[in-house]
């Protein structure tokens, strides 16, 4: 697992993700995301909507938190005011698409294994 330092405590990214799903993540943490745990780990959320492939878009409305779920990985941020929520809906359903859409899997580099004769 990848540490990252947070202020309140070293929290821990996915282990478990596909280079797809890692490049998607990095983009969210760059737009202002926190890794906020399991699914498990906090409030449900009140409204939850698949996205495209493994992510989803969601809402726990008390705290007013705007959240993407990937195979029970949270990640979310604290939106100011229901216009803020909005555009940060929309927005971050953008990036989540343009992301999987645009995402470039790394060439494998094989290498041909020869045996010598002795």
């Amino acid at each position: 697992m990848k540490d990252i330092d947070y202020t309140d405590k070293p929290r821990y990214l996915p282990c478990w993700f596909l280079e797809k799903d890692n490049y998607v993540m990095s983009a969210l943490i760059a737009d202002g995301f926190e890794y906020l745990g399991m699914l498990e780990d906090i409030t449900p959320p009140d409204y939850l909507q698949v996205v495209m492939g493994n992510w989803s878009l969601g809402s726990i409305c008390p705290t007013n938190e705007l959240i993407a779920l990937c195979d029970g990985a949270i990640f979310g941020i604290n939106c100011v005011g229901e216009a803020d929520y909005e555009l940060r809906w929309s927005s971050t359903k953008k990036l989540l698409m343009s992301k999987l859409r645009t995402y470039q899997a790394s060439p494998a580099n094989y290498t041909q294994l020869s045996l010598f004769v002795a």
